[in-house]
């Protein structure tokens, strides 16, 4: 079904939500919300998802009880949204509405009026860019964080948890890391950053990290394990105090797991993370360069070196990081590296390699996201394979209705002039411009 606003963009705005400081002291409405959010991706919310709801929730009670529980808990749910885009999400692009006679959901673009002091007011969607960028950071890794400011202002209030706190309560570990290693722990930890958009397996990313930190307060990859996810998390909450906690909090554990051991390759790869969600561009090179000179043999390492070389269009490093010969097979983030591979190769000008590796991971279960879309129809198009490319670009335009076409250069690249070839492949294959 095609959906007015992409699902991934969907499920990145229903994350925000969920993780912010008001939902998860309201879990019941979280739990709520997740489950008619599920109800609407999949297609069934169409006439509402009542009997799903009173199913899943209310399933003990009279007809008549459960109806009036029913009319409560969205009243609530209500409530709670209209207290987060008060305060923490007064600045999402995406608003997600209660439609109570319906029992069901809504979504719709907001933008605020910052002409007068009057309350917000819809209008068409102008601020997709800082979503978008989140969603190509599932595949680029860091490319769009210059497009997604997080500055460091006041820490958090004193009556609040920490930001470890309240990321980590209530999140369930998939095994028990009693019987694991401290190193076993972290590396298990750093499995679970990816998928990038995935904020539920950051939760669980930081919550093994911390099991690392209190069973090894002496290792540092513990500390800066924790640090990148909870950058990770700045930047895909970002536009409101939640974001700032991360960020700090990111910064002090960076800071930590720097004075123990500065050398560490991981460390400094996850350094510069932190230093590119902090917008020092300058400082996230130095540390990831330094990083893989150090630790090229891990995968992690080299993946995070090789994602800001491409932001900062250094093709052939990236080429020699990723290089598909030089990734274990059992690497849990191979096909995740591969496809990084696949994009170098396109600016190198080798469109039919940047065609072979996506469509193979793509047939090895990498599911397409919108960069690989993108890619996949300037290479084609370059090939001259043009009924493929206009192909590939419908599909864009109907799986991502919102996309600003003319900001794909700055969401890709520090220097938007390492976009155009891209530009003029897709804008040859129908993509307007």
């Amino acid at each position: 079904m095609t959906y007015k606003i992409a699902p991934d963009v969907i499920r990145v705005a229903t994350g925000r939500v969920c993780g912010s400081q008001v939902f998860q002291m309201a879990k019941q409405q979280e739990v709520l919300l997740r489950f008619m959010v599920d109800e609407y991706l999949a297609g069934r919310a169409t006439q509402g998802s009542r009997d799903a709801v009173v199913r899943a929730f209310y399933a003990d009670r009279p007809e008549e009880e459960a109806d009036q529980k029913l009319l409560w808990a969205l009243g609530r749910l209500s409530e709670k949204l209209a207290e987060y885009y008060a305060d923490d999400g007064a600045d999402d692009p995406i608003r997600i509405f209660v439609d109570r006679h319906n029992c069901a959901v809504q979504f719709e673009m907001w933008e605020a009026d910052t002409a007068s002091s009057t309350a917000p007011v819809r209008k068409p969607p102008a601020r997709i860019l800082v979503v978008v960028g989140a969603l190509l950071a599932v595949a680029i890794g860091w490319a769009a964080m210059e497009l997604m400011p997080t500055g460091v202002a006041d820490g958090p209030k004193a009556e609040r948890p920490g930001a470890l706190d309240s990321v980590t309560d209530g999140a369930e570990l998939p095994f028990d890391p009693d019987d694991m290693s401290v190193a076993g722990v972290i590396d298990a930890a750093r499995s679970f950053q990816y998928p990038m958009l995935d904020l539920e397996r950051q939760k669980v990313a930081i919550a093994l990290s911390r099991e690392a930190m209190a069973r090894a307060p002496e290792n540092a990859r513990g500390y800066a394990t924790a640090a990148y996810s909870l950058a990770i998390m700045a930047n895909f909450t970002t536009g409101g105090a939640l974001s700032r906690r991360y960020l700090q909090e990111a910064s002090v554990l960076n800071e930590q797991a720097m004075a123990i051991a500065p050398d560490d390759s991981w460390v400094q790869v996850s350094a510069a993370v932190v230093a590119l969600a902090e917008q020092d561009l300058a400082t996230a090179m130095e540390l990831s360069k330094a990083g893989y000179a150090r630790g090229q043999e891990d995968g992690f390492v080299a993946h995070t070196y090789a994602t800001i070389a491409q932001f900062t269009g250094q093709f052939e490093e990236v080429l020699i990081a990723n290089a598909p010969e030089t990734i274990d097979p059992n690497d849990p983030i191979r096909l995740i590296r591969e496809r990084i591979y696949a994009f170098a190769r396109f600016h190198v000008g080798d469109y039919e390699e940047t065609i072979r590796v996506i469509e193979a991971g793509t047939e090895a279960g990498e599911a397409h996201n919108i960069s690989s879309m993108l890619y996949l129809a300037a290479a084609y198009q370059a090939v001259n394979e043009q009924e493929q490319a206009s192909a590939l670009v419908s599909d864009i335009q109907t799986n991502w209705p919102t996309l600003r076409t003319d900001l794909v250069a700055s969401m890709f690249f520090h220097d938007p002039d390492h976009a155009e070839v891209l530009i003029q492949h897709l804008s040859a294959a129908g993509m307007p411009f």
